[in-house]
């Protein structure tokens, strides 16, 4: 019972009870019952009693009567008298015929019949009539089974001797009727009848109070369940609160007034929890905007060199996966270029310091780790900022700046020289030398270009002060005017273009002069890490959702680590020689008008060897930047 509900307890307890109380109310009825049939049978058989009584009072009468009238009669004296006992025994003989006597004789005084019929050996009931002289009339019955026949007939009770050794049996119930001093009989009733009536009676009653029990439990128990009904509510919304579902109001509906004072109670429990949790809630968010709004992460260690507490920003920053609180600091901070350890070259309190710091996937990284006051307890507040990106920039810009005035003065240089042999040589050049000298002068006149065109992007982009100028445009006429741009140096190098084109492609609403340079500056990346007369491979598909273009080269290819920071700015490829003066600017500007147009840009790994860069545009107009 313990690990059931409570509507089952309380159902089968009612259960239980009906079938207590039909138990009850039937077994006195049963006693009752069976009881009054005892006192029944008894009161049949003290009546059985009576009236054999009766009977044989009545019979002994009839008997002495009989015997009596016998003896008075003329004949049976005139007969004693002359001593005629052959006509005296027949006499007796027809008067006894008409008599329930079973003899009737003339005896002497030695009791020696004379003349009758002479009761065989047995038990006898006798009447005796004295005559003239010595001689008595005797007349009687005998008790034997005969008696007992004509008692059964007359009373309709069964009789046995007292000394009989038969058993009477199960269904009978006896009592002893003294009838004389020297007769007494065994009075018999036959209770079977009675039996099958009192079992019937039982039956029905035991039938009657299991189906009232029955029919009770059915009813107790739906009306329990009915009224348990809102505590099974009141459960489920106790689990409700208990598992942290504040939301949703407390509403059961019962008449009983004690579970109506639970659930309400129980409903402003959970208002007032729902508004203090709100309250933490509140609270929490804001220590948690707080705190993420501080990129620095921090770590406090205590006197033993364990690690204490640790912010989520310095769980990122590290690249921790798991909780590194009671670690070893010098275990979990690794210096990447000294093997002192960690603890020993921090900086003096309130001050800072650069540290090389290997991850656990031993990447490396700066940390700019400044030491705060240390606490009353002693531990060691410590502040972590990852400045490897701002180191990166700073020497990527510082390598900008650094080899801008190169970019510039090749460029320069080349047009300079070109002019000036233009001018000191004009006459004795052929027609086919001025015509490479010209195409050697539009080449460094196109370098240049980009290279001001990126940088212009770049700086707008950098500024977020760029825009597009869109219009329906042809892919087709894109790739024309940015093959154009890189025939020189395409057949400078000897690197052939295949192209893959489609039949035939949807217009594309963007800016076309943008979109060009897109294109110029992917080939130039093409032809610039590809070797000379390396086939560029240049292809485009589409579908009613996008357009991709790609370019495949057959450079070293780029390494999986750097295929998301290629596009960043100032980041460069150190893979080719003729790599060593690139600006880093290319493939930002290429990513920043892709993402103004909605578009994705991205690079694979070519089979075979080399990259595919490509990018994907919208067919439908999105938001520019």
């Amino acid at each position: 019972m313990r690990t059931l509900s409570l509507t089952r307890q309380l159902t089968g307890i009612a259960v239980i009870s009906m079938f207590i109380t039909a138990m009850i109310t039937a077994l006195p009825a049963l006693w009752l019952f069976h009881r009054e049939l005892d006192r029944q049978i008894d009161l049949r058989l003290a009546a059985g009693e009576r009236h054999t009584r009766t009977i044989w009072a009545l019979t002994e009468l009839q008997m002495s009567q009989t015997v009596e009238l016998a003896s008075e009669r003329p004949t049976l004296r005139r007969l004693v008298d002359e001593r005629d006992w052959a006509a005296l025994d027949s006499y007796l003989a027809d008067f006894h015929a008409g008599t329930t006597l079973d003899f009737l004789y003339v005896a002497n005084e030695q009791g020696t019949a004379l003349a009758g019929t002479v009761p065989a050996a047995g038990a006898i009931q006798a009447a005796e009539r004295a005559l003239a002289g010595d001689l008595t009339l005797v007349g009687g019955l005998v008790v034997d089974t005969r008696l007992l026949d004509r008692l059964h007939e007359q009373t309709g009770f069964l009789y046995r001797f007292p000394d009989s050794h038969a058993e009477p049996g199960p269904g009978y119930r006896t009592r002893p009727v003294r009838l004389s001093s020297d007769l007494t009989l065994t009075v018999l009733i036959d209770t079977q009848d009675a039996q099958s009536v009192e079992t019937s009676a039982m039956t029905a009653i035991v039938a009657i109070a299991l189906v009232s029990a029955g029919a009770g439990s059915v009813i107790s128990g739906l009306y329990m369940r009915r009224r348990i009904r809102p505590l099974g509510d009141l459960r489920r919304a106790a689990q409700m609160v208990g598992e942290g579902d504040f939301a949703r109001q407390i509403d059961v509906v019962t008449y009983s007034p004690e579970i109506r004072t639970l659930a309400d109670t129980l409903e402003t429990t959970r208002q007032r929890i729902r508004r203090m949790m709100q309250q933490l809630q509140e609270e929490r968010d804001w220590s948690n905007t707080l705190m993420q709004s501080i990129i620095e992460g921090i770590v406090t260690i205590n006197p033993q060199g364990e690690i204490v507490f640790h912010s989520q920003s310095a769980r990122q920053i590290m690249h921790w996966e798991t909780d590194q609180a009671g670690q070893q600091v010098d275990h979990v901070f690794r210096l990447a270029d000294s093997d002192q350890p960690f603890s020993a070259c921090l900086p003096p309190e309130g001050s800072r310091k650069s540290l090389q710091v290997c991850l656990p996937d031993a990447y490396t990284i700066t940390l700019a780790v400044t030491r705060a006051r240390t606490l009353p307890d002693g531990a060691i507040p410590l502040v972590l900022r990852d400045i490897t990106e701002e180191n990166r920039q700073s020497s990527a810009q510082a390598y900008y700046l650094a080899n801008m005035s190169h970019e510039f003065r090749t460029p320069l240089s080349g047009m300079k020289a070109l002019v000036e042999l233009l001018i000191d040589n004009d006459r004795s050049l052929t027609r086919n030398e001025r015509q490479q000298l010209f195409t050697s002068l539009l080449m460094s006149m196109s370098s240049l270009q980009r290279l001001i065109d990126n940088l212009l992007e770049g700086s707008k982009l950098e500024a977020q002060k760029f825009s597009l100028h869109r219009q329906p445009v042809q892919i087709e006429q894109i790739l024309t005017d940015a093959l154009h741009t890189m025939y020189p140096l395409l057949k400078r190098r000897q690197q052939p273009i295949a192209l893959n084109l489609p039949l035939s492609s949807p217009p594309i609403e963007g800016d076309h002069t943008r979109l060009v340079q897109v294109v110029v500056n992917l080939l130039s990346n093409a032809s610039k890490y590809s070797p000379d007369a390396a086939e560029i491979d240049l292809s485009v598909t589409h579908n009613p959702a996008e357009l991709w273009l790609g370019v495949a080269d057959r450079g070293k290819g780029v390494p999986p680590a750097q295929q998301e920071a290629i596009f960043q700015p100032f980041v460069r490829l150190e893979q080719s020689a003729r790599a060593d003066h690139s600006t880093g600017l290319g493939l930002s500007v290429v990513r920043g008008i892709i993402e103004a147009h909605g578009g994705k840009v991205g690079v694979n790994v070519r089979e075979g060897g080399g990259s595919i860069f490509w990018f994907s545009i919208p067919l439908t107009r999105e938001s520019a930047v």
